[in-house]
């Protein structure tokens, strides 16, 4: 049971944390065995069953670590490389072993792969980041592309949709978790059969000693970590160029069956022990070909709960190679040969491939889950939902392309899982009415005018297959969740209108943003329009997410998520937080200027924002900068010949860009500007112009004053007084308002692109690290001059490591 525990915890808590636990404790049990087996059998047994339970959390922590830090065209490739490791693993155990224990005893080889384990978790704790937004050498176009390519939403570490009890019943009543389950066994199954049995067979077969055998042993496990990367390659491969997800799964996982069925046959029939290594090892490789089938898959069925998934199948698994290692002894001792065993693993091969491939339908990710799996609120399912598509009874409407419906043929079994011909002829009788100039943007419709009843949906585009998963709401609802617009739920003001906090009857709290209703008539404002455009076309960790928009009557609402830790104007005027720190502030800078660089350069139609300002900056609790409020974004010219839109000035005063107001010309330029007035405001701490003080009270443009300063050599004077200061920031604050000062050239020609601005600032995060440790280091020589003591001070890097460890997401 201690994998579905361990998947569990790296579902709530992150691989990384949960697999450096898990290695320690197994190290810890391995370390101790040879102490256990001379004290009592007992605690020998107690040591195995640590070392038992500890090494549940390696798979899912592996899982969970690839689904965040891979691009779904590179999911299977990683995890290759991943399985590759640990196949080269056995290979390094059957190759050493013997050596070890010929040379110290039985009891050497746990001594010493036990320190071994330990030295592992020494590197792994400082050198791995959780999520690649922790990694402190992460570029902003590795960053962004990890983003980009991300077609399963990430599953948040110790977020409120992740439940600390899974839902086992939920996940259990689905065809596609068995298929998985039953998958997982046959693999391991077959796996631990061959593992354990292997030295025996050769000797009792063909009277090679274990030496040789174990050469012959060592030959398959590579085998199996080159093909397995292979067969990753070839998988990322054909879904790259456009092949269904499912229809990919399915041929890797019936190569991982028929492959080794056919090869134990040839097993079995084998004359000499070269020949039979031969059929071994091709047994072996094949069987690698099923980590690119089931083992992705089970990223993809429920990305929150993709830890539990594994844990489930892994203890299927177990019970599995229990069954087959115990049954192939007893089948040998009834039978006096291996034949007959290799034989019936080889019919148990094919017989579950079938079944296991009609369980599987088309879809996003190769699995189609009902609504009630998905709507529950710790399924992060993310999913196409297109304004021509429309949930009719609240079930999931799957629509497939002809790749899709091949893989479904394939499946021979789809038919449960697909919606009747009725719902399809309601979806296409009653079409939602389309939005002028939206009809081929990806947006959630939530709710006709003449409609009752709104929805709240969650979406990705596909270009190949269409989902959703929603949930239903009355507009009654709405009003009581924000107990009717209350001032109490009252949270800000946005460019369309104003934003209460709404409680949903699940509990969870999203943001609703009520346009005023003097800003539109019978027809969808402009700032509504736009924003909910341009929302729908994104997605990003430092962009608020968009879940829906409400049309209802004379009523205009856009949904997105919560942020409850105010914006980054609060804390800077101090009434929200404490007071922020430079690395503080230069961790948000490198948020906005993430979510910027990918709306000028990594979305589908490049974005100009057209506000960036620090109101419309939300912070997380753990300081995580969201860029909210899209209401006067433009897209950016069609015609890569264009190099501007030309438009009326729109934005808020200090932040808009010079040239913009001069020419009513618009480029990505104009955010750079706006961005660079933020970079001296975090600095500073003072809004971008202020009233002087006297009797004049003139206005006081901050940026222009702070840049003279700058210039002048006097930075440290622009600096927010609540900063600590030492030489490093200094230093560091410099390089910032160095770069604000390119961003606010009054040329917009002259000023860097957002994506120059993120590797700046990357580099200035990094020299500051580097420089605060080695004062770190100096001070703590000087104390253990001063008093003989071997205190050290904790590092920069360590503090934000355990801040981040447990906070980050």
């Amino acid at each position: 049971m201690s994998p579905i525990i361990g998947g569990a915890l790296v579902d709530y808590y992150g691989g990384k944390r949960v697999m450096a636990y898990g290695v320690a404790l197994w190290s810890l049990a391995t370390f101790l065995s040879p102490w256990a087996a001379g004290r009592s059998i007992w605690l020998f047994l107690f040591t195995r069953v640590l070392l038992g339970i500890a090494e549940g959390v390696a798979l899912p922590s592996m899982n969970n670590m690839v689904l965040r830090w891979f691009p779904h065209t590179e999911r299977s490739s990683a995890v290759g490389i991943a399985m590759a490791g640990f196949q080269l693993g056995n290979t390094i155990g059957l190759l050493l072993s013997p050596i070890i224990m010929s040379r110290t005893g039985i009891f050497g080889p746990f001594v010493i792969f036990g320190l071994f384990g330990f030295l592992w978790v020494l590197v792994w704790i400082p050198a791995i980041s959780g999520t690649p937004g922790e990694h402190a050498q992460i570029s902003a176009y590795e960053l962004e592309y990890i983003t980009k390519g991300q077609k399963l939403v990430k599953p948040q570490i110790g977020s409120e949709k992740t439940k600390k009890v899974p839902p086992f019943s939920k996940l259990l009543s689905k065809w596609p978790t068995w298929a998985l389950i039953s998958a997982n066994a046959m693999h391991s199954w077959g796996y631990f059969v061959i593992l354990s049995w292997m030295p025996v067979y050769f000797k009792t077969i063909y009277h090679v000693n274990l030496r040789e055998a174990a050469w012959f042993s060592a030959l398959p496990w590579v085998m199996m970590a080159v093909l397995g990367y292979v067969a990753g390659v070839v998988s990322d491969m054909l879904i790259r160029n456009g092949t269904n997800i499912t229809l990919t799964r399915k041929i890797m996982q019936s190569i991982g069956f028929l492959g080794p069925g056919i090869a134990l046959l040839g097993l079995n029939a084998a004359k000499t022990p070269i020949i039979a290594s031969a059929w071994l090892t091709i047994a072996v490789g094949l069987k690698s070909f099923g980590h690119s089938g089931f083992l992705v898959n089970l990223q993809e069925i429920a990305p929150q709960y993709a830890g539990v998934l594994h844990g489930m199948s892994n203890t299927a698994g177990t019970f599995a190679a229990i069954l087959g290692t115990v049954g192939a002894g007893f089948f040998v001792d009834r039978m006096g040969s291996f034949r007959g065993f290799l034989i019936l693993t080889s019919l148990l091969y094919f017989t579950m491939q079938s079944p296991r491939n009609r369980a599987l339908t088309t879809g996003h990710g190769g699995f189609a889950f009902s609504s009630e799996i998905q709507s529950d609120p710790g399924f992060s399912w993310t999913s196409t939902y297109t304004p021509r598509s429309r949930v009719v009874n609240k079930k999931v409407r799957s629509s497939t392309s002809i790749r899709g419906k091949v893989a479904a043929i394939a499946g021979s079994c789809t038919k449960c899982f697909t919606p009747s011909r009725s719902e399809i002829k309601e979806a296409h009788e009653n079409p939602p009415i389309d939005v002028q100039d939206m009809s081929t943007s990806p947006i959630s419709r939530i709710s006709s005018t003449s409609s009752t009843s709104i929805s709240i949906s969650r979406q990705r585009g596909d270009s190949s297959q269409t989902k959703s998963w929603q949930e239903q709401f009355s507009f009654q609802e709405i009003c009581n969740a924000t107990s009717n617009f209350s001032e109490q739920n009252k949270i800000g003001l946005g460019n369309f209108g104003t934003v209460y906090k709404a409680k949903l009857r699940d509990g969870s709290i999203i943001a609703v943003k009520r346009a005023t209703k003097n800003i539109h008539g019978g027809h969808l404002s402009a700032e509504f329009r736009s924003e909910i455009q341009m929302l729908s076309k994104v997605e990003h960790l430092n962009l608020v997410k968009f879940l829906g928009y409400v049309e209802y009557e004379d009523e205009r609402l856009i949904l997105v998520e919560y942020i409850n830790n105010g914006t980054l104007r609060q804390h800077l005027d101090g009434s929200q937080g404490e007071p922020l720190e430079f690395a503080q502030r230069l961790n948000i800078a490198i948020d906005i200027v993430h979510a910027i660089a990918y709306l000028h350069g990594y979305t589908d139609h490049p974005i100009i924002h057209r506000d960036i300002k620090s109101s419309n900056i939300l912070l997380t609790e753990h300081l995580r900068a969201k860029v909210a409020d899209f209401g006067f974004a433009r897209l950016a010219p069609e015609n890569p010949e264009a190099t501007h839109v030309s438009t009326i000035v729109k934005g808020t005063a200090g932040y808009v860009d010079p040239e913009y107001m001069r020419t009513n010309q618009l480029t990505d330029r104009s955010d750079v500007y706006s961005f660079g007035v933020l970079l001296v405001e975090l600095i500073t701490g003072r809004r971008p112009i202020e009233r002087g003080r006297g009797r004049r009270r003139h206005q006081r443009p901050t940026t222009e004053w702070a840049l003279r300063k700058f210039r002048d050599g006097d930075a440290v004077v622009v600096m927010d007084p609540r900063m600590r200061r030492s030489s490093a920031v200094v230093a560091a604050v410099e390089k910032v308002l160095a770069l604000a000062a390119e961003c606010t050239a009054q040329e917009r020609a002259a000023r860097p692109a957002m994506r120059r601005c993120a590797e700046v600032l990357w580099s200035v995060r990094r020299d500051l690290q580097q420089e605060q440790q080695r004062a770190a280091a100096a001070a703590s020589a000087g104390a253990r001059r001063h008093d003989g003591s071997t205190y050290a001070p904790p590092s920069v890097a360590s503090l934000r490591e355990e801040r981040f460890e447990n906070n980050l997401r």
